[in-house]
């Protein structure tokens, strides 16, 4: 008896919970990181291949997470952020630093200084995008160069971007004199044309010292945003808000438009099914600070104390469950356009095992030829469309991702 107290005892001390607690949690089982490392950040590029940071850790799992190894990256300051464009190429966001891995994150080097803070990295196909407190740094040939815009305001922080053209940024901005440094009100822009104009939208939230830490939109429509002084909701594109839970909370993770993880500063998680209507507890008894989904049923979360959970668990509710946050389905516009007798199609699948079709249509919308009928894993994908047979005129090609029109787009044969 007295052994087991013993145990029990420096279990509680080394976890700050016994590990029979910790697995009380409906969705999260945990894995064992091998750190005692705040963990602030997690991406993976497929189920399998992962990458994990913190204050002056980088840890790297080849096999979902049942074992996570700490890379010696050489990059001499603390990790802010991380995205993987596939399996091999991944970006993390030092102290106003981008470094760049070629193999997967066992070696990286500099591509970028910005001299800025960021806490965001957005990929979609070859454009990179990385907004910091005072610019936008954008690069459309894989971080080979980079051009740069004026972000919306001073102090924003945090960043969402839906494709390379969209995104919202929120941040506190300080009133000018009599009030600077007295008053600090939230500002939330948008953007259109991939940073190139914001615009501060209407209807703003306007608190003393409101702190809005997290923002995440869905869709065009559908948003969420989570701090210090609760968590709001947007259904017209973040002009409107409304509270869906008074209350301090951290961090969000949409899965869908109405499936939402909800982080707090407390060491639990809470999910509602209902686009915040109502709220559940899942007591995971550690604070999660970040979560990543690779699929609708597999994702992992990071947190204080070196701990990472991982769940296999899908969650049901009413929104659709085969559409994910952060990754997407992406059609992008053919080149040649026009183009004579051939035209390449590039398209972006944002999971894995999903059914993907690539169909032409004549200007009448007679579907007149399939040019990707299968499954496919998350990646960049291109194919040739060749209308030796076809006379010259407007035609379109649609891109069907599980059985959904994703998009659907114009070109011109002439020949």
């Amino acid at each position: 008896m007295k052994f087991l107290l013993i145990l029990i005892s420096v279990i509680i001390t080394f976890t700050g919970f016994p590990q029979f607690i910790l697995s009380q949690s409906a969705y999260w089982v945990p894995q064992t990181s091998g750190t005692a490392t705040q963990l602030d950040k997690v991406h993976f590029a497929n189920s399998s291949t992962g990458i994990a940071i913190g204050p002056g850790i980088l840890l790297r799992t080849s096999n979902s997470g049942n074992n996570w190894t700490a890379i010696n990256t050489g990059i001499p300051s603390g990790y802010y952020a991380v995205k993987f464009k596939d399996e091999n190429i991944v970006y993390v966001y030092g102290t106003s630093i981008l470094y760049r891995s070629l193999n997967g994150g066992l070696n990286w080097t500099s591509v970028l200084n910005t001299g800025s803070y960021s806490r965001n990295i957005f990929i979609f196909g070859e454009t990179i995008l990385l907004p910091t407190s005072d610019q936008l740094y954008k690069s459309t040939d894989n971080g080979s160069s980079w051009s740069n815009t004026v972000s919306p305001a001073s102090g924003a922080y945090n960043f969402c971007f839906i494709n390379e053209y969209t995104g919202w940024s929120v941040g506190a901005q300080y009133l000018p004199p009599p009030n600077f440094n007295d008053e600090i009100y939230n500002r939330i822009y948008k953007t259109t044309n991939g940073g190139v104009n914001w615009t501060l939208l209407s209807n703003q939230i306007s608190q003393v010292q409101p702190m809005y830490e997290s923002i995440q939109f869905y869709d065009e429509n559908t948003g969420y945003i989570a701090g210090l002084y609760g968590t709001r909701k947007s259904i017209n594109s973040g002009n409107n808000w409304s509270i869906v839970r008074p209350g301090l909370s951290w961090n969000i993770y949409p899965l869908n438009r109405d499936s939402v993880w909800l982080m707090l500063l407390s060491n639990d998680l809470l999910l509602t099914t209902n686009g915040g209507t109502a709220w559940n507890t899942d007591s995971i008894h550690v604070r999660i600070n970040d979560i990543f989904y690779v699929d609708k049923n597999t994702g992992w979360a990071v947190g204080s104390n070196g701990k990472i959970f991982i769940t296999n668990t899908a969650v049901t509710g009413t929104g659709n469950q085969n559409e994910l946050l952060p990754e997407r389905f992406t059609l992008y516009q053919n080149y040649p356009n026009p183009f004579n007798p051939v035209t390449k199609i590039k398209y972006e699948a944002g999971r894995n095992n999903s059914f993907i079709k690539i169909e032409i249509f004549d200007v009448t919308g007679r579907r007149i030829k399939s040019l990707v009928n299968k499954i496919q894993n998350a990646g960049v994908y291109y194919v040739d469309f060749d209308a030796s047979k076809f006379s010259s005129g407007i035609y379109f090609y649609r891109l069907i991702a599980d059985n959904t029109a994703v998009d659907t787009k114009k070109m011109i044969l002439l020949k």
